[in-house]
């Protein structure tokens, strides 16, 4: 399962390399079939979902074929953990059947439009992406990788990536287009980042979560087993990636646009309200949320007269994540690093203790070392 927030992309994600890293080590060894559920909000395009990874030649004694498929990737829906709407059932909520996976990956960069998404994270009801996942983890040594901005990360992202290239852009639509300070203001801002958990807590809570759902007698999530189940943080650290412009700008632009969409309609609402000039401005409120998407997104210069100002970005590779001791290679312009917390919760059957099954095949470190 591979649950890529706020969207499925095969840049920028660790996803693809986790694939690979499982047919790597199992393929040579016997014939696998691998199905890889990409999670995704009902809103998505499946235009936009990625693909798996170029197969590797198959063995000779596998088929007639030198190339063989192993890996099947289908779209599966879930709720939007972000989104305004009323939750209709608590989690858990499985969108695939649950102890069915042998390996989930939920994965974010930036930080989230609101703190709905993480406010209820280590809640065992309610809107929680890791209950809903959880519940599908196989009880044989299922493999939960979790990585998400820390505050820290989430400040380092506002300051370094997001404002040097929106911000030039506001102020220039500021002027053409004669919005006022206060809408310019709250354009800019991620009103979630101020929220994000440190490493620290995130980890304690994380250690509580896993410890409550192993020992309480009524767990939500136990009406989904056949027998109790027992879950283990193997491994919390910080770690350290690398955004390049052409991934996170597009991450951004496709998760900000309802808000930014929210924010300009209101105020052309109001600005209806105030005039006796009731033509244009709602068609006008449109335009001004794509052209600022489509500049932050693409770096196309505006249509009106602040088609001077650039939009910035970096060019550089996107990295992987790395330890934050390892030394980087920069390149003519240094890109910040951003923070993130990556935890791995193996769960197994209480009493089971960890044994050869298909989750443990990916071990912490070699994964670590992607």
């Amino acid at each position: 399962m591979s649950h890529a927030l706020p969207l499925p992309s095969v840049q920028g994600h660790v996803f693809p390399m986790i694939i690979n890293s499982i047919r790597e080590r199992m393929l040579p060894r016997s014939t696998v079939w691998i199905n890889v559920f990409h999670a995704v909000p009902g809103s998505t395009s499946l235009a936009d979902l990625p693909t798996s990874p170029t197969n590797t030649p198959a063995s000779p004694n596998e088929s007639d074929d030198y190339f063989a498929t192993k890996v099947f990737d289908s779209a599966v829906a879930v709720p939007d953990y972000q989104g305004e709407r009323q939750i209709t059932s608590p989690s858990p909520r499985p969108v695939v059947a649950p102890s069915s996976v042998d390996v989930t990956v939920v994965e974010r960069y930036i930080p989230p439009t609101s703190e709905r998404e993480f406010s209820e994270l280590f809640f065992s009801s309610g809107r929680s992406i890791l209950s809903d996942r959880l519940v599908e983890l196989s009880p044989r040594n299922g493999m939960l990788v979790f990585i998400y901005p820390t505050r820290r990360g989430g400040h380092v992202f506002m300051k370094d990536y997001l404002s040097p290239v929106l911000e030039p852009v506001l102020r220039s639509m500021m002027v053409a287009d004669n919005l006022p300070y206060n809408l310019i203001t709250e354009l800019g801002c991620m009103p979630a980042v101020d929220e994000l958990p440190t490493f620290e807590d995130m980890r304690a809570r994380f250690e509580d979560f896993c410890h409550q759902l192993s020992t309480s007698q009524s767990s939500p999530l136990d009406r989904f087993h056949h027998t109790s189940a027992a879950y283990s943080v193997i491994h919390a650290s910080k770690q350290e990636t690398t955004l390049t412009k052409e991934v996170w700008a597009n991450w951004w632009s496709k998760q900000e646009k309802p808000r930014v969409g929210n924010l300009i309609r209101g105020y052309y609402k109001g600005f209806l309200r105030r005039s006796d000039d009731d033509s244009g401005p709602l068609f006008q409120g449109t335009d001004l949320v794509e052209r600022l998407l489509d500049r932050v997104a693409m770096g196309r210069r505006p249509i009106r007269a602040d088609c001077n100002v650039r939009s910035a970005g970096s060019t550089a590779a996107t990295e992987h994540l790395r330890p934050p001791s390892r030394d980087v290679e920069h390149h003519a312009t240094p890109a910040s690093s951003i923070e993130v917390a990556v935890f791995v919760v193996q769960k197994t059957t209480v009493g089971q203790g960890s044994k050869d099954e298909p989750g443990k095949d990916l071990d912490t470190h070699r994964l670590m070392s992607l």
